[in-house]
């Protein structure tokens, strides 16, 4: 599918090459100055914090040159004192690990043939646990796939590469030699876009032993893909969601104790997909807080009565934007927040405590942007980011019996917020008058500069959403003088269901119109030089790129592509969806024919790209198949009168820039090419790119 999760197109860390750099001038910095190339490719070098139940140990990822650790450190209330570094090795493709208890590490490790994985392999998953100190490593379990290659029908989706990961569900304070884990498989093949296929199971592990004895709950009902389960606050797993069937029909499964058997819940409009979540228990185990945007349009938070089998009182609800986490006091008797995010993240707080804790917090880290990430068990400490769209974020570790506050290690120290830029919450009005929200990045001294060089930024999914955050697209473009507009068009998430719809079917046609209203926005307020805007995007961005190529010539001077579908029939075979049975098929189709669809596929509407092109993918792409930019290649060259078009293909890489190398090609590539053909007043223009030379 064509589907980029916020994670694939949003989240990086890359900026293009800098080559000849130090007499180049932007505003009134040398170029010097501005983020080079390793400064926005490299992987952050710290990440993924954990606390240990005790909150006296922290565990994280490090990474040093080549090489990656797990550190676990002594926390004092004037730093961290590292006690220990485990190696994780080369060969391991992604790597997690948690806390089960004061003084041992579980981890879990995946690993391929090469370096990534390839379209159609199988991961190779260990599971283990150690002692803090590093000792009494042991390996629990592994899943070995075949390593026969496996063949899949041409033309047809091969089965996609699996991710295995595990999370702590519960301490089990009942049982405190016990604990629950959760294993999740996922695989890109589900309905839509940003959507995955998910399997959970359920075990449960003796901290001593490290024994793990599977107990997901034998419901009885046949094929049931469940998804999500929740243990109320003994850990009894007392509810189960998830789907049967083509037509994703929900399960929903309660029970009112450990002995009691399993009823399944029956309101279908209630429980489906994408409008119904069950979050967590309170301290009342008859009431399940849950999501629901059945009624409004938007997830609002109710309470839901298991007995009842229905929602029982709504707790919080906003009229424009979607509730999203709570926050809960000490004893879990009342909800004291609940963020949401409207154009940039926000809190309802309902608790005066939860109010003068905020405060002290802010003063504690001198700052006013505060996002919470994990507490102790005993809720005296707890991790907290400061930051904004400037940068990647900035950890601490808060202290409730102080009232202060410690640094910990900066995930990414080489990028300075006051180089970057902040991004404005805008909205202009779509040509049939629908208002279109988004946001605006521009370079420092603007006010003396209009009339810039703009990108305007497509999103991929395209059921999904940009937010005020991290965009190292976006930071990287603006750093070399480009204005740039990421549009939410319609169909984007987060701006309710009805605004959602309006999306579907809108390939090539609304949602694309709504992109090049973009561009005519920022022309009629003098942001943009009408002659020098250009569009970039991946996935299904890289399908707008080219549809922008294909009806607005006029408007649009260039274009970057990654990643892109561009016969839309092929990739809904592809995906085994080309079946009107199917939500995707008539998400992208409207119920088009094949003709129809040739209309609004950029690989059948080669002879109009009159502008130049920057085309890229990695050649394991399992969301979009290469095949799609390489068709894509044969078509654009048949014309007879071509512009000017450059192709790259990433070896091993796939739907997502998952290396440091890739984002460095990646971004030299748009710069050479954008300083080719769409100049910024920051760059030497043609001669910088003859310097740095560019390939076709």
């Amino acid at each position: 599918m064509v589907g980029v999760v916020q994670g694939i197109l949003k989240i990086g860390w890359f900026v293009c090459a800098v080559f000849y750099l130090s007499s180049l001038i932007v505003s009134d910095k040398s170029y010097a100055s501005v983020p080079s190339v390793n400064d926005f490719a490299r992987a952050p070098q710290v990440e993924n914090f954990s606390l240990s139940p005790s909150g006296k140990n922290l565990l994280f990822q490090k990474a040093v040159g080549k090489d990656r650790f797990f550190v676990i450190s002594r926390i004092n209330h004037s730093g961290l004192e590292t006690t220990y570094q485990h190696l994780i090795d080369k060969d391991i493709h992604e790597a997690g690990a948690f806390w089960l208890s004061n003084d041992k590490i579980f981890g879990h490790d995946t690993r391929y043939i090469g370096k990534l994985p390839f379209r159609e392999e199988e991961p190779w998953v260990s599971v283990w646990a150690m002692n803090s100190d590093g000792s009494n490593k042991k390996i629990l379990w592994e899943e070995k796939p075949s390593r026969k290659k496996k063949r899949g029908r041409k033309g047809r989706r091969r089965k996609p590469v699996h991710a295995v990961s595990f999370q702590l569900l519960h301490f089990l304070p009942m049982e405190p030699n016990y604990v629950l884990l959760i294993r999740i498989e996922q695989t890109p093949e589900k309905r839509n876009s940003n959507e995955l296929d998910i399997v959970s199971d359920i075990f449960r592990m003796n901290i001593d032993t490290g024994d793990m004895q599977q107990v997901t709950p034998d419901h009885g009902i046949a094929n049931a893909r469940m998804f999500s389960w929740v243990p109320d606050q003994t850990g009894v797993i007392r509810m189960g969601f998830g789907e049967i069937g083509k037509d994703d029909e929900p399960v929903i499964l309660v029970r009112k104790d450990a002995n009691s058997p399993w009823t399944r819940l029956h309101d279908n409009d209630l429980f489906k997909r994408g409008k119904f979540f069950p979050i967590v228990f309170g301290a009342d185990p008859d009431i399940l807080y849950v999501s629901s945007s059945h009624a409004t349009g938007f997830s609002v938070i109710y309470r839901f009565s298991l007995k009842r089998g229905r929602l029982k009182g709504k707790v919080f609800g906003h009229q424009t934007a979607n509730a999203r986490e709570l926050f809960f006091s000490k004893d879990h008797s009342r909800i004291q927040a609940i963020s949401y995010y409207d154009d940039e993240y926000q809190l309802k707080i309902l608790d005066e405590e939860f109010t003068q804790r905020l405060d002290k917090i802010k003063a504690a880290v001198d700052s006013k942007h505060v996002y919470f990430g994990q507490q102790d068990q005993a809720k005296k400490r707890q991790i907290i980011w400061t930051g904004d769209e400037r940068s990647m974020g900035k950890p601490w570790l808060f202290f409730d019996d102080t009232g202060q506050a410690i640094e910990l290690p900066e995930p990414a120290p080489w990028i300075k917020a006051d180089d970057m830029a902040p991004m404005q919450s805008i909205s202009y009005r779509a040509r049939d008058g629908l208002e279109i929200p988004g946001y605006l990045t521009l370079p420092e001294d603007t006010a003396q500069n209009p009339n810039l060089p703009a990108i305007v930024l497509p999103h991929g999914g395209p059921y999904v959403r940009d937010y005020k955050d991290w965009n190292y697209w976006v930071q990287f473009l603006v750093s070399r003088g480009y204005a740039v507009l990421q549009p939410n068009f319609r169909g984007s998430s987060g701006h309710g269901s009805r605004y959602l719809s309006m999306g579907y079917g809108e390939w090539g046609d609304d949602m694309q119109q709504d992109v090049a209203d973009g561009a005519k926005w920022l022309v009629s307020e003098g942001i943009a030089d009408p002659d020098r805007i250009c569009i970039l995007g991946g996935s299904y961005g890289g399908y707008a790129a080219l549809m922008g190529l294909v009806q607005d010539s006029d408007l649009f001077r260039c274009a970057v592509s990654f990643a892109p579908a561009t016969d839309l029939k092929r990739l809904l075979k592809q995906d085994n969806m080309w079946d009107k049975d199917y939500a995707w098929y008539w998400r992208v189709t409207d119920g088009k024919s094949g003709r129809e669809l040739k209309e609004i596929s950029p690989v059948f509407q080669a002879k109009a790209i009159t502008r130049p092109l920057l085309l890229m993918h990695g050649d394991q792409d399992d969301i979009v198949f290469i095949d799609q930019s390489r068709i894509m290649v044969k078509a654009l060259n048949k014309r007879k009168n071509p512009a000017p078009f450059y192709y790259q293909e990433f070896a091993g890489l796939g739907h997502s820039l998952a290396t440091a190398k890739s984002r460095r090609k990646f971004l030299r590539e748009i710069e050479v090419f954008l300083n080719k053909y769409n100049p910024s007043d920051a760059h030497l223009g043609e001669e910088r790119s003859k310097i740095m030379g560019v390939e076709k």
